[in-house]
């Protein structure tokens, strides 16, 4: 896969651009405060709560970003668009990979 930006052929979509963000935050915090506390101290509700709470704007971030990847007409870039999208969301600071590759500049 190139390493170009794909900006130059998609249309920015500044709410898909914010959730990457707040959905990655919501992992960081999830695996590095909420984790700790139910694994080193002995407090589940944390991750109780985190989880959930990651897991919704998880599923809501697939939907946009599915949504986003639909719009785009020339299906090679809207499937190197979902991958680029699909996997960094898995990652804690997959955010800025998104940023990078996908979107037009940071936040």
């Amino acid at each position: 896969m190139s390493t170009e930006k794909l900006t130059d052929e998609l249309p920015v979509d500044k709410t898909l651009q914010l959730f990457t963000l707040v959905e990655g935050i919501s992992l960081i915090i999830l695996i590095g405060i909420a984790m700790p506390l139910k694994y080193i101290w002995n407090i589940p509700e944390a991750v109780k709560v985190m989880g959930w709470l990651h897991g919704i704007l998880f599923v809501i971030l697939m939907v946009l970003i599915t949504k986003y990847c639909l719009r785009i007409s020339d299906s090679e870039i809207a499937i190197k668009t979902f991958i680029i999208l699909f996997f960094s969301a898995f990652l804690p600071l997959g955010w800025m990979i998104a940023d990078k590759y996908v979107f037009e500049k940071s936040l």
